[in-house]
């Protein structure tokens, strides 16, 4: 059978999508508020991103500069020691936090839908905000908070 199929051409026959890939989800989810610095955030999508899109440009996780806005020239962008596609889950995508520890502020984490940089799926479609998308825009954006126990 498989030889048949590649003497008449190995035609992949499988349709390509042309809906948008979204984030399912996030851990540590939106809103959350952790005692301590996470090891990792995990992004999970609705299917499969192109591991080539993921990376530092199209993942980004800021600190708010301690006020707790956004988008007022403070904020700190927080440098992941990798930002990758585990083969393991090809449906994620992980910042790896660890041995870095986050201060006590408001962070959010953005997935680029939109700009010069963005991720797509294996059919090139580009990423437009998930369910918990905050803004309505094609970037995904959510929101946790680190306050030590004192």
């Amino acid at each position: 059978v498989i030889r048949q199929w590649i003497t008449e051409g190995a035609a992949d026959d499988r349709t390509a999508s042309t809906k948008p890939i979204t984030v399912a989800g996030m851990a540590p989810v939106a809103g959350a508020a952790l005692a301590a610095s996470p090891e990792r955030i995990v992004i999970s999508f609705d299917r499969a991103p192109d591991a080539s899109t993921i990376h530092a440009s199209t993942i980004v996780l800021e600190a708010s500069g301690g006020d707790t806005t956004f988008d007022d020239g403070n904020e700190i962008v927080i440098a992941a020691n990798s930002v990758s596609v585990p083969e393991s889950t090809p449906r994620s995508a992980v910042l790896d936090l660890s041995g870095q520890a986050l201060g006590d502020d408001v962070y959010r984490v953005t997935v680029s839908g939109t700009g010069p940089s963005f991720v797509m799926d294996l059919d090139a479609n580009a990423l437009q905000g998930g369910p918990t998308d905050q803004l309505g825009q094609h970037d995904f954006r959510a929101w946790f908070s680190i306050q030590s126990p004192r």
